[in-house]
């Protein structure tokens, strides 16, 4: 059997960069113990428009979408 795991993020009004990196780090370590990880971090009607840029990069990170 293989490990997996599925991280989901809803976000709001939120700009979530700051635990995706933390996040990503950890998943890192995950990976190298053969792991598959992923996060997803699921808008949910966000209206600053702030938040939606800087989230938007967070596709960019690998494992995450």
């Amino acid at each position: 059997m293989k490990d997996e795991l599925s991280i989901l993020i809803p976000a709001y009004n939120a700009e979530c960069c700051p635990l995706v990196d933390s996040l990503c780090r950890q998943m890192a370590t995950l990976r190298e113990k053969g792991v598959t990880v992923e996060l997803v971090v699921v808008e949910d009607g966000s209206t600053d428009a702030a938040a939606l840029t800087a989230n938007a990069a967070i596709a960019n990170r690998e494992g995450c979408r």
